[in-house]
């Protein structure tokens, strides 16, 4: 009877251990570091993030100054590439309202340069954006007859009364024609469809080596 009272209790003791290892390692997990990202991002690394907040070691992509004194591991890899005056403070990349990128020179594609910003919102296309055109002018064409009459006199009523369809002129003149500009000169947008979402990027974890 008291050995089965020795091996129960032992029984008992070590699954109180156990569940108190499982907890402690669940909690370790779901709040700790690696979960957190310090550890287990590079440091550098950007990335999406559906809240509109940053975890713990991440900030936001805003391009806010940052000490280099507390950041010299992340100042050693972006440098002032994003801003900053290299002395006391860098930039973090900024994202707002933008999208990455990819450096280099595609194939029939300009050079981009890292930190390099372009495009825009809206375009205005102007008359040096068109193809090569030209417009037609048309008018009806009328028979006339010329009047011998001076410019203070009109035809006599015989000559009217002949022909009351042809008007009469009075030697040749010549005019320009022209058309009318059309269209309101209004910016229209140069976006794909789009969603926002934070840019986000890692200040503490694992320090990237050059390959």
């Amino acid at each position: 009877m008291f050995r089965f009272a020795l091996l129960l209790s032992v029984l008992l003791l070590a699954g109180r251990c156990g569940a108190s290892t499982i907890l402690e390692s669940s909690s370790e997990s779901d709040t700790g570091a690696g979960a957190e990202g310090s550890g287990t991002c590079m440091i550098g690394e950007v990335k999406l993030f559906a809240a509109h907040w940053a975890p713990r070691n991440w900030a936001p992509c805003e391009g806010q100054l940052m000490p280099i004194s507390h950041w010299s591991a992340l100042f050693s890899i972006l440098g002032t590439t994003y801003g900053g005056d290299g002395r006391t403070t860098f930039a973090l990349p900024d994202l707002r309202g933008r999208v990455p990128r990819g450096k280099g020179n595609g194939p029939g594609l300009a050079p981009i340069n890292p930190g390099q910003k372009g495009g825009a919102e809206h375009y205005t296309e102007t008359i040096h954006q068109n193809p090569s055109h030209h417009h037609m002018t048309h008018f009806k064409e009328i028979n006339a007859k010329k009047s011998d009459c001076s410019y203070a006199q009109c035809p006599d009523s015989v000559r009217v009364l002949a022909n009351p369809s042809s008007p009469y002129i009075q030697g040749q003149s010549s005019t320009t024609l022209s058309s009318y500009n059309v269209g309101g000169n209004q910016p229209g947008a140069s976006l794909d469809p789009w969603m926002g979402m934070q840019y986000i990027i890692c200040l503490q974890g694992l320090y990237p080596s050059r390959s």
